[in-house]
């Protein structure tokens, strides 16, 4: 047993107990007799003149039976008081023995408590003050963990709509609310006052096919994209350029026409469910980091080399400062941090999507990912003869 405590067994405390309970019962027993016989004794002595003419016989057989229960009974008392001595010194032996054994199994399990709180509270500290708020071992357990509050952001946007027009010191005609509404859009950056969310990623292949899971992310997005088209929530989506996620589908060992196709599909989702194409745009960069981020709380899931994003950990981190930054190269937590570097400096360097013939069209990408000090035109080129060339820089 840990801490050096023995627990006695069965078999070896039984067979003590018995001796002493049998040794106990010897004593009482003994005692019994002796003041019996002194009671007898002390009896014929009183009745000897009743026996006259054995009354010397009679005297004789009481005083003798009075001595030897009467030295009887004194020995087992002794004998008693000692053994009872005895046994009290044994028992506080052991009670010594067993408190030790307890204080060194207690220091044993102080020791290491002290040792786990000396290296959790540094974790701990640094968590709360940087605004870490869990760790998933996948993206789907971490969006099932943030999709409470995805649809307490946009339940909240959406009651902004439920505010009678008199309230808002505006009037019935609704181009003059939307005219409000869009100027209060702009000031969003300024006050952080409209509702917000953002998504930076390859594609949405790792949302739209969570919804088959927990994660509702085809609702979501849907439900944000209506609530974008009133000016209710400032959506932004962020995706690769098609020509940089070949590069990234090289890495993943897919088909260069993989990742791609998924951008296809979730302009085509986005599209579809009325997403304005001001909403969207493009990076010309491999991606680094899925993510999701709130005015409150942000979802941050690494691109790991070799793999999809999707199948990989992810953190969640919360606003902790929420005072004015002046200087932007000093970050105060992890959400201030990405929110600069990773949503709005990409956002502003994006490339903007092009609705034409009913649907989204990606931008042209501005320079070749594999040779970028050649031109746009000389892309075909390079890629029907440098494929080889261009995995070796990947790498």
């Amino acid at each position: 047993m840990a801490g050096g405590i023995e627990r006695p067994s069965v078999g070896r405390t039984r067979e003590p107990s018995l001796k002493r309970q049998l040794s106990r019962l010897f004593r009482m027993l003994l005692m019994f007799v002796a003041a019996g016989m002194l009671g007898i004794g002390l009896v014929l002595i009183l009745v000897r003149n009743h026996f006259k003419e054995n009354q010397d016989v009679v005297l004789e057989v009481g005083v003798n039976l009075s001595l030897f229960g009467f030295t009887t009974l004194l020995v087992t008392l002794i004998a008693s008081q000692q053994l009872e001595h005895r046994l009290v010194a044994e028992l506080q032996d052991k009670m010594d023995e067993h408190v030790k054994n307890v204080r060194l199994a207690m220091g044993e399990v102080e020791d290491r408590f002290r040792s786990t709180i000396e290296k959790f509270l540094p974790l701990y500290t640094s968590s709360r003050e940087l605004g870490l708020e869990n760790i998933f071992l996948t993206r789907i357990d971490a969006l099932v963990n943030i999709e409470p509050h995805l649809r307490e952001m946009l339940k909240g946007a959406a009651s902004q709509a439920a505010v009678p027009q008199a309230e808002r010191g505006g009037t019935d005609d609704e181009g003059l609310l939307a005219a409000e509404t869009s100027r209060a859009a702009d000031d969003a950056d300024d006050d952080g006052s409209t509702p917000r969310l953002w998504f930076v990623g390859t594609s949405l292949k790792g949302v739209l096919e969570a919804s088959t899971g927990k994660f509702d992310g085809a609702g979501i997005l849907s439900w944000a994209a209506f609530l974008a088209a009133r000016d209710l929530l400032d959506l932004r989506v962020l995706l690769t350029q098609p020509k940089f996620a070949r590069i990234r589908a090289r890495q993943e060992h897919r088909a260069q026409s993989a990742i791609p196709e998924e951008i296809s599909e979730a302009l085509e989702f986005l599209h579809k469910h009325g997403v304005s194409a001001d909403c969207i745009r493009m990076t010309q960069a491999s991606p680094t980091v899925f993510a999701i981020a709130t005015q409150e709380m942000m979802l941050l899931n690494p691109y790991p080399y070799g793999a999809e994003a999707h199948r990989s950990f992810s953190l969640i981190v919360k606003r902790v400062t929420r005072a004015p930054n002046d200087h932007q190269s000093l970050h105060r937590d992890i959400f201030e941090q990405y929110q600069h570097r990773h949503f709005e400096t990409p956002w502003r360097d994006g490339l903007r999507v092009v609705e034409r013939d009913g649907a989204f069209v990606p931008p042209e990408a501005t320079f070749n990912p594999l040779a970028p000090g050649l031109e746009v035109d000389d892309v075909a080129e390079v890629e029907g003869d440098g494929d080889d060339e261009g995995e070796e820089d990947v790498g």
